[in-house]
């Protein structure tokens, strides 16, 4: 998901930067760092979580009516 999330933040232009890092492959802890000079980032990272999660629902739809799940 949150390589969604960077996907989402790297096509918007007031975005400089933005990661994605697993921590330890054991903690399962998953950061995310993301630089704007030009405006809010928390906005930014909202909105490109909320086409994330759009995004992750259509191909959950995609799978199941391809497997026949409902």
């Amino acid at each position: 998901m949150l390589y969604i999330i960077q996907h989402e933040l790297l096509k918007n232009a007031n975005i400089d930067f933005a990661g994605v890092i697993l921590k330890h492959p054991l903690t399962n802890e998953c950061w995310i760092r993301v630089n704007s000079t030009k405006e809010n980032p928390m906005r930014d990272i909202i909105k490109a979580t909320d086409l994330a999660i759009e995004s992750v629902n259509e191909l959950k739809k995609l799978f199941n009516s391809k497997i026949k799940v409902k």
